[in-house]
């Protein structure tokens, strides 16, 4: 299985919804990886907690900050992600548009934070049902996720 790299959306709402997805999957995958600038800004997490889930710590080095452009449209942390994937040949987990168009421009892979959720229980790292349970209570407390977009996780997960 892959090696993953979450941006602080996904891994929010993977917190908010089951934490022990992202243990589970941290352990059965390749790994789970985050920014280390990304435990700050994701509350109810700090160090302690992202080493007891098993998430890989990525510290972004000088050279990766010089390359963020202040003008783009990305938010730093979203343009170390790209910048970490590429480098570091993992796939971007992230669940807004100008990350994905980005990393189709810069051919870097990327899923959406649902598509992660398909993977691993396509997989037999977590059942259909927590995957299910995960993605309806993630449809009910992040807004950006419209019901059409719950709708063809639901009909994904049926099909696996």
């Amino acid at each position: 299985m892959g090696k993953y790299l979450l941006d602080a959306s996904v891994l929010i709402d993977l917190l908010e919804a089951n934490d022990e997805i992202l243990k589970l999957a941290a352990a059965k995958t390749d790994g789970l990886f985050i920014l280390e600038d990304t435990i700050s800004r994701v509350k109810n997490l700090d160090l302690e907690r992202t080493l007891r889930l098993g998430l890989r710590i990525i510290k972004a080095d000088l050279s990766q900050y010089d390359r963020i452009n202040p003008e783009s449209p990305l938010a730093e942390d979203d343009q170390l992600n790209i910048i970490n994937a590429a480098e570091l040949d993992l796939i971007c987990v992230a669940n807004d548009n100008p990350m994905h168009r980005k990393c189709d421009e810069l051919g870097v892979p990327h899923i959406w934070g649902f598509e992660l959720l398909l993977e691993l229980a396509g997989r037999g790292v977590i059942s259909r049902e927590r995957a299910g349970n995960a993605g309806k209570l993630i449809s009910q407390f992040n807004i950006k996720v419209t019901d059409d977009v719950y709708r063809k996780f639901t009909n994904r997960l049926k099909k696996l």
